[in-house]
């Protein structure tokens, strides 16, 4: 069967709010350091080394989803350590017409819970790793309202990256109809 991607640009998360065990990463827009003009931009979002920080991201399945959900997401590492990053999604899915949907939303209770991988970092500070993360998709069907939570898992002893793990770039790919 072959391969369908959503993008799921990094601009378009939806930041924690900030509330106690719930942390934020920083948003950030990156300029290129080269002297010429037009300068390269784009954003980023900076998970701390020291605090579980997370955010969110909202898609409607597409029709031609059959099976499976893998996302795929690249980062780099502020600080040059080749240790490894605790990184964590989860999934919820919700089908038109089932209950109330701002009460219900709950990736991690409602959902299947978190996906946790342990990533080794690059040696070198700002080169590109990239991470593929396959959770649970709570029975998802084409057409499901899907919620994200991404998540680095800054206090488990796995974590011991030290700096900022900051994501650039995110898709979801899935098995087609």
């Amino acid at each position: 069967m072959p391969t369908g991607t959503v993008l799921l640009p990094i601009e378009g998360w939806l930041l924690a709010d900030g509330s106690s065990n719930n942390a934020a990463p920083a948003l950030n827009i990156l300029t290129s350091t080269d002297a010429s003009n037009p300068k390269a931009r784009h954003w980023s979002m900076a998970f701390d080394d020291t605090v579980d920080e997370h955010m969110s991201v909202q898609f409607r399945l597409p029709v031609d989803y059959s099976s499976g959900g893998t996302f795929k997401f690249q980062f780099v590492m502020v600080s040059a350590t080749a240790n490894e990053v605790r990184w964590g999604i989860a999934v919820q899915a919700v089908t038109p017409g089932d209950g109330d949907l701002f009460v219900s939303l709950d990736p991690v209770g409602e959902g299947g819970g978190w996906t946790m991988v342990d990533e080794t970092v690059p040696g070198t500070a700002d080169t590109l790793d990239e991470v593929t993360i396959t959770p649970a998709m709570d029975s998802a069907a084409a057409g499901d309202f899907i919620l994200v939570e991404l998540r680095r898992e800054a206090s488990h002893a796995n974590d011991d990256a030290t700096g900022d793990a900051v994501p650039v770039a995110m898709a979801f790919e899935y098995t087609t109809t």
